[in-house]
């Protein structure tokens, strides 16, 4: 019969079912793998990187952030106060040193009639330099040194002010600046000066940062564009561009599209149209370098623990960051140097003491 031939006809031998599905299964499979669709296969993760990253606030509070990660994340191991470094030579704090250095006693000297030197007021004033420390074993290098006002044994000051200040740093460069104000004897004003250097602290000595080349470029490039911005500055004293000095040289950290360097220009002015960024008698503005110095090229890459790691607070500036280079040794020294600082402050000042 036609219906039994055609049931007889639609058997299959097992053989060939099992046939089929295997079959069946590499199809499936070549699918999957090749099926006009790529396979999308996730990067392995990078190494886990330690990250010494300093910032300051709005009031100029200077803080270390301990930061340990990758390009898919990080986390904040620790902080602390000041400034922490990592350099191959080792892991450097960065301390302030009151230097106590004599005065004119001024009031004496009137009555004297300001006949022959004047009398000297011993430790009348207190400036500050600044010095770096190997945090492993206690080793010292100066920074900076009195202001040279007082050179003479104080001079005719009654008043003598002077503050060294780390504003920025890039690998074993510290962009460092001194802020000094004197009061002479008799004067109607106060007088304030400000100086600039950049400190390598691998080699342990001030260096010039742009080579004979570099900053001809810039006299030559940035120097035209700060003198634009001074156009209409009737206060500033600048009929063109050689009229302005080179006066700073600052990096420029941005989370998220890297690092730059930024210069600051300055004009003669009045006393009174003095506009407090740099000395007295100055007016300042700052330009956008067009290229990286080659002295720092080798320091400019944003670490790896870095690119997904969000600035530790609201309102910091990143003053640098340097990858941890350290042996166990080191980092040892650097957890214990992280986890010590709220006693290191009680013992300075005993009052901020806390009760356990």
């Amino acid at each position: 019969m036609l219906s039994e031939s055609g049931r007889e006809g639609s058997r299959m031998p097992p053989n060939a079912t099992k046939s089929l599905l295997a079959f069946a299964l590499l199809a499936g499979l070549a699918a999957a793998c090749g099926g006009g669709r790529e396979q999308v296969i996730a990067p392995p993760p990078t190494p886990l990187q330690d990250v010494l990253m300093w910032t300051v606030d709005a009031r100029g509070e200077q803080a270390t952030h301990w930061i340990r990660g990758n390009r898919q994340g990080g986390r904040l191991v620790a902080s602390r106060p000041g400034i922490v470094l990592a350099l191959p030579g080792g892991l450097y704090k960065i301390e302030t040193r009151e230097v106590e250095l004599p005065t004119c006693d001024c009031a004496a000297w009137d009555e004297a009639e300001q006949e022959g030197e004047c009398p000297v007021v011993e430790d009348g004033a207190a400036v500050a330099t600044l010095a770096a420390v190997r945090v492993l074993d206690g080793e010292e290098i100066p920074i900076t040194a009195p202001p040279e006002e007082a050179a003479d044994g104080g001079g005719s000051y009654g008043e003598l002010e002077s503050k060294a200040s780390v504003v920025a740093s890039m690998g074993p460069y510290l962009f460092v600046r001194i802020d000094t104000r004197v009061m002479a004897c008799g004067a109607a004003h106060d007088s304030w000066t400000a100086e600039f250097s950049v400190f390598d602290l691998v080699d342990g000595r001030t260096v010039e940062l742009l080579s004979q080349e570099e900053r001809l470029r810039v006299l030559g490039r940035e120097q035209a564009a700060a003198f634009k911005l001074f156009e209409g500055d009737n206060l500033a004293d600048a009929a063109r561009p050689d009229d302005l000095e080179l006066t700073m040289i600052a990096p420029v950290i941005v989370p998220g599209f890297g690092l730059g360097l930024r210069y600051q220009f300055s004009a003669g002015s009045s006393f009174a149209a003095s506009d407090g960024t740099w000395g007295g008698y100055t007016r300042s503005v700052e330009v956008p370098a067009a290229e990286l110095p080659a002295a720092i090229v080798p320091f400019a890459a944003i670490p790896e623990a870095l690119y997904a790691f969000p600035v530790p607070g609201e309102g910091l500036a990143i003053g640098g960051f340097a990858p941890v280079t350290a042996t166990q040794v080191e980092l040892a020294a650097l957890e214990q140097f992280f986890t010590t600082w709220p006693e290191e402050a009680d013992a300075d000042n005993p009052a901020n003491a806390v009760n356990p």
